[in-house]
């Protein structure tokens, strides 16, 4: 015997009537609501499960159709009865198609997030790199104020972040460097040049030769006495004065320096030696008239000499001294040229 139940009796009855099931026992299995002895089954379906020994298969049902089809055989009181069943395939792997379409979606929206990423990511990396190329560019020019911005948690903006604290380091070493090396060159105590700028200067006027060069070197007179009287401080005060008041009154290309103690050095351009005479004149004048604080005025004995054409550094600073020393000989608070 064979029993075949469907769940859907509708779809079932229509499935039947188009399988070519006559209306007389299609009607009989709608009163009886039943098919067992009413509905034959393809004996092929059967005797193809038997012979497999196989409990479930996929077949071809009456309606042409692939399903899933499964029997269980059992003896009743010498009668051999079968209980088979079936099921559309398409019914049968329809979760699995979904389960199959879910994936695919999934699949696709990851790779449109990877792809988003990837394209994000490296716009990022891209930009990144173009901060540091610039940065680098303006390093090379000397420029030590830009700092990358970072856009980036990855190797390239470490890598941007490297290049910050060594320009920082660069900038504090620039300042440090500029620092130690006006050290060097200016007199700490006037701020004016040092003896060694001077000399530097003067070595390099003379070895372009392009200019007239005039020297005035000048002392304060009897300065011991001040310091003496008013005190190292009082003394350091009028150095000071002295310096701000020169640099006041002398022309911008004309160079003054602190020789060595109260002895000062300026380096005159383009003047013959009469003018550069009438300038130490006239700077003798105006410390003369000059009131300083606690004591009333000092003076000072200056030398004049010019470049000639066969002089050297030495020849030159020798006959500027020689005009200083005349100029104290003669009584202090005079100009003496030695020509």
């Amino acid at each position: 015997m064979v029993f075949t139940w469907y769940l859907h009796k509708k779809h079932y009855f229509n499935q039947v009537k188009n399988s070519g099931l006559d209306t007389t026992t299609i009607e009989r299995i709608k009163k009886n609501q039943i098919t067992i002895l009413l509905q034959d089954i393809r004996q092929e379906v059967c005797t193809k499960l038997t012979l497999n020994n196989s409990n479930a298969e996929i077949i071809r049902d009456y309606r042409g159709i692939e399903v899933l089809s499964s029997q269980t055989m059992f003896d009743v009181q010498g009668v051999t009865w079968m209980i088979f069943s079936e099921i559309d395939k398409s019914e049968v792997f329809e979760p699995i198609y979904a389960i199959k379409a879910k994936i695919g979606s999934m699949l696709l929206v990851l790779f449109i997030f990877i792809l988003v990423s990837t394209f994000i990511f490296s716009n990022q990396i891209v930009k990144q790199l173009k901060l540091l190329k610039n940065g680098f560019i303006s390093l090379a020019r000397g420029d030590l104020s830009k700092q990358v911005e970072i856009l980036t948690n990855d190797e390239f903006g470490d890598l941007s972040r490297s290049f910050n604290d060594a320009l920082a380091r660069l900038a504090r070493l620039k300042k440090s460097v500029k620092y130690y090396s006006r050290l060097s060159e200016v007199d700490t105590l006037t701020q004016i040049f040092n003896r060694r700028k001077i000399d530097e200067i003067l070595d390099s006027y003379l070895e372009n030769k392009e200019n007239i060069i005039s020297l005035i070197m000048f002392d304060i007179d009897f300065f011991k006495k001040i310091n003496d009287k008013y005190g190292h401080d009082l003394g350091d005060y009028a150095l000071v004065e002295l310096s701000k008041l020169v640099s006041k009154n002398i022309r911008a290309e004309d160079i003054l320096a602190r020789w060595g103690g109260e002895e000062f050095m300026i380096i005159v351009i383009d003047l013959d030696i009469d003018k550069t005479y009438e300038l130490a004149y006239k700077l003798k004048l105006l410390l003369n008239r000059h009131r300083f604080d606690t004591f009333k005025s000092m003076s000072c004995s200056f030398g004049v000499a010019t470049l000639r054409d066969n002089d050297t550094k030495s020849s030159l600073l020798k006959r500027v001294d020689d005009a200083l020393y005349k100029a104290k000989e003669s009584g202090r608070d005079k100009v003496s040229i030695m020509r």
